[in-house]
């Protein structure tokens, strides 16, 4: 499903942005 992946890539940004962020 086209809309799963759409969604799972937005949430992996969204993390990979909190990572970069993060307690570093």
């Amino acid at each position: 499903m086209a809309k799963d992946e759409s969604l799972r890539t937005q949430l992996y940004e969204a993390i990979n942005r909190v990572v970069a962020l993060g307690p570093s």
